[in-house]
């Protein structure tokens, strides 16, 4: 639509990765807030395959997207108490449905989004093959850390462990494409620019017009196309 006007446009490939994410049908559905409040009010912590924690869960998005593109596939660990205001306040958000979760619930890890539970740590990882000897240790040393008010791991700030007592959850966690970057080129005074490099006078930017300018806050930007 502005191109024909001259108006030049850069970024138009580019996309922004973010994490808090869940495989949701043939795409992903973020759940940023409750992801955050489930890690700062509980003792959920995210894991990878050998039941390790991978970054602190409470640090910068750009850290947690640089961690989990490491990790292969990775998991947030929850108690009943935690994974009941997850799941409740993503609902109530409309992430997904009431009837999503008990779906997903009954494909017990074995579907698309893995929301697999157990009344143990040995049953759950099994639903998803986690070590589960790796994911134990991991379990009573963050019990450790809540007990001392200090991870010496990662630097989080911990103040309660999750419970002794099952049932627990593993909650799978995956990468999203989560804004694009491309737009109408502007200059410091918020002007579009043309082909030219001059001002365009057809044109006054809008939010969603202008190429992204937060990209400092992620940490990768890739191609649409990969």
């Amino acid at each position: 639509m502005v191109e024909p006007l001259g108006a030049r446009l850069i970024n138009m490939d580019c996309v922004a990765v973010a994490g808090h994410g869940i495989r949701k049908g043939n795409s992903s559905q973020h759940t940023k807030p409750q992801c955050l409040t489930a890690y700062r009010t509980t003792g959920t912590i995210l894991v990878n395959m050998a039941g390790k924690r991978i970054v602190n869960e409470t640090g910068t998005d750009a850290k947690l997207v640089d961690a989990m593109s490491k990790a292969g596939r990775v998991f947030m660990l929850m108690d009943e108490a935690a994974f009941d205001a997850y799941t409740s306040s993503a609902i109530q958000r409309k992430y997904f449905t009431a009837a999503d979760k008990e779906q997903w619930l009954k494909e017990n890890g074995t579907g698309v989004t893995a929301f697999a539970h157990g009344d143990s740590l040995k049953e759950v990882t099994g639903r998803v093959g986690m070590d589960a000897e790796g994911l134990e240790k991991t379990f009573e040393a963050y019990k450790s850390y809540a007990a001392k008010g200090a991870d010496p791991e990662f630097g989080r700030k911990v103040t309660v462990a999750l419970s002794d007592n099952g049932p627990y959850y593993l909650v799978e966690q995956c990468l999203r494409y989560s804004t694009t970057f491309g737009g109408v080129q502007i200059n410091k005074k918020l002007q579009v620019l043309k082909k030219t490099g001059k001002r365009s006078k057809a044109y006054m930017p809008q939010a969603n017009w202008s190429a992204a300018c937060s990209a400092s806050i992620f940490l990768r930007r890739v191609s649409a196309g990969q």
